[in-house]
């Protein structure tokens, strides 16, 4: 457990509760962090009374409406905001689009639903009568690409037109009024015994919320800790979290054990956690558990070596590439799923190769990254659409991968890919193969 979340813990235990906690970071590990502030702040005998707990969707009104409102019973309030997207001004048009049409399919969850797509419009000050694009109110298709990212004349056409006239009918509030009254809320603090947690992935640094909750609360992140130099899975520290699960049952993780187990999960904590559990309960009367025992239960579910190979055949780093896949292929992965992996990184990069190609981006200087995120990832999303963006400095990554290699080089790449599947099909040696890819994008670096 970190220093960080013991001193908040220690507060609390202390009667000195902050009114206000962000929790953020690595999807579990903040979860686990957020929960525990919560079991804190509020024993589990009250907390069907004093647990209010609030999805993200709801939107920033129905937050404040709970933070302000005082408990049944005397005693610790708090209020718990499962996803704060509401501490994000800028948001993946896509993902959310996504997120409110499987709200939308839940009848029970229509309000957050709409609440989702009407804060993908609020940036414009549309409200519902201009998300109805069947309304004599509803703007331009030009408009709608410009101010919103989004369609109106696609298949989603329906679906606007039917959350508009829900808003309507439930006379939900533009966003941006609703976060007012959040702040309003914070700003003058909750009533005594009241508390605001929020867990979240990511936030914007500078949204009034955030600047109040630094004040006057407390942000704490939770990541994958990592020691000494380098990103490998053998810099990534279990060391805390095997602790806090193993202590409780007397058991420890071996050197051995814990290398094999970072080995098979990489950063999946929650999976971590799960595998931590189950080697407890099978070490049995033992107190350390040995490597024989991950290698006899953790299956490998590692993907990060995927994306690792990958960014090695991008920058052209033609010996890193190859150890990546022998160390894939002393693992005992098969030399076709490793292909299927090369091929899948080879395509994106051919993609986008096409999509700047078409821009006329393809020659010439190599935009700075400010340069390309202010003129040239607006163009590139519009050739995109539809599919999901990376974010900005990934985007620009991807794009001087491209540039590296060219057009032709990455389409000569692709059709190799094409053959070296069918090869390894046809019983052709597993390294020699892959080898050949390897080589076709970094040549003589391999």
């Amino acid at each position: 457990m970190s220093d960080a979340l013991d001193d908040a813990l220690a507060e609390i235990k202390a009667g000195k509760a902050r009114p206000f906690y962000l929790v953020h970071g690595e999807e579990f590990l903040a979860r686990r962090a957020a929960e525990t502030i919560a079991e804190a702040l509020v024993p589990k005998g009250k907390a069907d009374l004093n647990w209010v707990q609030v999805d993200g969707a709801a939107g920033a009104g129905e937050v404040a409406r709970q933070l302000d409102t005082v408990p049944m019973f005397r005693g610790t309030k708090i209020v718990f905001v499962d996803g704060a997207d509401i501490l994000l001004e800028k948001r993946d048009t896509a993902r959310e689009l996504a997120r409110a049409k499987e709200l939308w399919a839940q009848p029970s969850r229509r309000k957050d639903a709409a609440r989702r797509l009407l804060s993908l419009v609020a940036p414009a000050g549309w409200t519902w009568r201009e998300l109805d694009p069947e309304s004599p109110e509803s703007p331009p298709k030009t408009r709608w690409k410009k101010e919103t990212g989004l369609d109106p004349a696609g298949e989603d056409r329906e679906f606007f037109s039917a959350v508009a006239k829900f808003a309507k009918e439930m006379d939900l509030k533009p966003p941006r009024e609703e976060a007012e009254l959040l702040r309003r809320s914070v700003t003058a603090g909750p009533p005594k015994g009241n508390h605001l947690l929020l867990l979240c992935d990511e936030f914007d640094e500078k949204h009034a919320l955030v600047r109040v909750i630094q004040e006057r609360g407390l942000v704490l992140k939770r990541g994958v800790e990592r020691s000494g130099r380098g990103r490998g899975v053998e810099s990534i520290d279990i060391g805390d979290l095997a602790a806090e699960l193993l202590g409780p049952h007397g058991k420890k993780l071996s050197a051995g054990a814990a290398g094999v187990l970072k080995d098979r999960l990489g950063t999946a904590m929650r999976q971590m956690a799960q595998e931590l559990e189950k080697l407890a309960l099978y070490a049995g009367d033992r107190a350390t558990i040995e490597q024989r025992d991950v290698e006899l239960l953790v299956a490998p579910l590692r993907e990060e070596e995927f994306w690792e190979l990958g960014n090695a055949l991008g920058e052209g780093d033609g010996g890193r590439a190859m150890r990546l896949v022998d160390d894939e292929l002393s693992r005992g992965k098969p030399a076709f799923m490793i292909a299927a992996g090369m091929t899948g990184a080879v395509r994106r990069m051919t993609l986008d190769a096409a999509r700047y190609d078409k821009l006329g981006l393809m020659g010439g200087r190599e935009a700075a990254f400010e340069d390309y995120q202010r003129s040239i990832l607006p163009r590139y999303a519009e050739l995109a659409t539809g599919d999901r963006m990376p974010a900005p400095w990934a985007a620009w990554m991807n794009y001087r991968r491209a540039r590296r290699h060219g057009t032709r080089k990455l389409l000569r790449a692709l059709a190799l890919c094409a053959e070296t599947d069918v090869a390894l099909k046809s019983g052709a040696d597993g390294r020699v193969a892959l080898a050949r890819v390897v080589f076709a994008l970094c040549g003589a670096h391999a």
